[in-house]
């Protein structure tokens, strides 16, 4: 089983600020929320950590950035993390803000490119709000590969597996996404990893040989988020499965299409 292993960074690097966080401070233990009244500090900042993690089990994944976030800010506030991770190994993708149009995800793309210093072949739209017929046509403005679709959000779908083609574009669906498992599946912290390992190998035994698992950067610290470490590790102790960037997953797929070159 191949897991497409990725991260949506939606958050500028600034965070949320404390007013935000502690209107959610359920999610949160003590000790974080009082770094957080004390420090400043943003808990919802987790590409280090994640990097860290990553690299201690030999694993690289792909982090999607958006060009312009919320606060106004840019993907420019992530130079030192994108320089880290394109070191490191990791793939960058675009987490593009405007699905409706072609030519604003062009100029996103372009934006994190310049960012980044390198070609950005990957992309997610923010909310998974992009049209089919959308998807099919981003080969003309320079991907390869789109992971934008998410069929059901309250149960693992086998629909949601694998990868097809979309015109010259390879779809990698949402098998999991951490924000869908803890809130419309119901899963809880305790048992997030035995449900997660459990499904993998039900999906691996019908046949599927790759799943896409979204857990983005800002839950490391919240609770369900922070069995992230204890995830991997479980799943790199059963020796069954091989973690791959969103790049490795198009050769992986275009073999199974087109035969090894």
């Amino acid at each position: 089983m191949y897991i497409f292993l990725s991260h949506d960074i939606d958050w500028p690097k600034g965070g949320p600020g404390a007013d935000h966080i502690f209107a959610r401070r359920e999610r949160f233990d003590e000790f974080t929320l009082g770094r957080v009244k004390s420090e400043g500090f943003n808990p919802y900042y987790g590409i280090p950590t994640m990097m860290d993690i990553e690299k201690s089990l030999g694993i690289r994944s792909t982090f999607f950035f958006r060009p312009l976030y919320d606060d106004s800010s840019t993907v420019d506030e992530y130079r030192m993390d994108l320089s880290d991770l394109r070191r490191g190994g990791w793939e960058v993708g675009l987490h593009a803000n405007h699905g409706g149009s072609l030519n604003a995800i062009k100029s996103e793309k372009a934006a994190v490119e310049e960012a980044l210093g390198d070609r950005v072949i990957g992309v997610r739209v923010h909310y998974l709000r992009i049209a089919k017929s959308k998807i099919q046509r981003l080969g003309n403005v320079g991907f390869n590969y789109d992971s934008s679709v998410c069929l059901t959000r309250d149960k693992v779908d086998e629909k949601n597996s694998g990868s097809y083609m979309l015109g010259d574009i390879v779809e990698f669906p949402i098998t999991y996404m951490d924000a869908y498992i803890f809130t419309y599946m119901g899963i809880t912290e305790s048992n997030v990893v035995n449900f997660l390992v459990d499904s993998i190998g039900k999906l691996s035994r019908m046949g599927i040989k790759l799943v896409t698992l979204l857990w983005h950067d800002n839950v490391l610290l919240m609770k369900g988020g922070r069995e992230y470490q204890h995830l991997l590790e479980t799943l790199v102790s059963k020796g069954q499965v091989s973690f791959l960037r969103g790049i490795d997953a198009v050769k992986v797929t275009k073999e199974w299409i087109e035969g090894p070159d």
